[in-house]
């Protein structure tokens, strides 16, 4: 049953779109990407839980939001399994992440292409379909028996596409993920674990220069491809050409390189605060390929 529903979400002329991170808001995602919803409704994703795990630029951007299965997670879709499993830690290990909540949007193809083009025309996400149970009023506690459910398409980074360091998003982009879910007036619970989850800070003069000089080598590369990547994307489905994701890998791969390489050496680390807990720094090695950016979120 669960197949065939995915196969009528990818053949309707409408999309429910499930977002959890910056397009929660409605100034990133109406007013940036100028999207419009059709319908909207506040969604629990069983098993599912948010993670930073999706590199951005070190000193400025560190991490983006992404998807994971919960590891008490059970019952895995066979097609989704792969792709959202990750090894990389949360954002704080004194912190419990509780099950996705998040908006599902009810989107023209052409809203959903826009979308698929302004998050990075392919180069990053990968477009799965979950199911979202739709929670009812103020009682979401209950919203496993309400059974109204809907199958909607969400964008998450592959396993092999993710770091596996602990990375801390930046206080301006957490902060837009709590106004958007406070805008929605997501469960109160889920908005305390939002306010809860820590930023990137640099505390030293060392970290802002070394930000600067990031930022003055790779910025104007990141963001030429992204602005290309966009003109030239495919009008159907929103995707960049197979040689500008290709491009785009190769320069955001560099750029971390020349982070861990040199930057985190000299300036100090550009994607988890200093002075943190311990266990929250040098988790393991990254996936340079990782690292993404598009224009909606800078």
């Amino acid at each position: 049953m669960l197949a065939e529903d995915e196969k009528q979400a990818h053949s309707s002329p409408n999309k429910w779109y499930l977002a959890y991170g910056s397009n929660l808001s409605s100034k990133v995602f109406q007013g940036r990407r100028g999207v419009r919803p059709l319908e909207t409704r506040r969604v629990l994703v069983p098993g599912l839980e948010l993670v930073f795990d999706l590199a951005g630029l070190p000193y400025w951007e560190p991490a983006f939001a992404n998807l994971r299965y919960r590891k008490d997670h059970e019952k895995h879709s066979s097609n989704a399994e792969s792709l959202l499993r990750s090894s990389a830690p949360s954002p704080s290990p004194t912190i419990k992440t509780p099950e996705l909540i998040g908006v599902a949007y009810l989107l023209t193809q052409e809203d959903y292409s826009n979308v698929i083009r302004t998050e990075g025309g392919g180069s990053s996400y990968q477009d799965i379909v979950v199911e979202c149970i739709v929670i009812k009023d103020d009682h979401w506690e209950e919203a496993g028996d309400a059974k109204e459910r809907l199958m909607a398409h969400t964008l998450l980074a592959p396993a092999d596409a993710r770091h596996t360091a602990r990375l801390q998003p930046s206080k301006r982009y957490i902060n837009i993920i709590r106004s958007g879910a406070r805008e929605h007036d997501l469960p109160a619970d889920y908005i305390a674990y939002l306010d809860s989850v820590p930023h990137y800070q640099r505390t030293s003069i060392r970290q802002s220069i070394g930000g600067l000089l990031f930022m003055t080598i790779w910025l104007v590369p990141f963001l030429s491809f992204v602005i290309l990547g966009q003109i030239f994307a495919d009008k159907e489905t929103g995707r960049m050409s197979n040689w500008l994701i290709g491009v785009q890998k190769f320069i955001r791969t560099t750029s971390w390189w020349s982070y861990e390489a040199l930057f985190k050496k000299v300036f100090g680390n550009g994607e988890v605060t200093e002075g943190s807990r311990p266990e929250m720094n040098d988790m393991g090695s990254h996936t340079a390929s990782t690292a993404h950016i598009g224009l909606a979120e800078l």
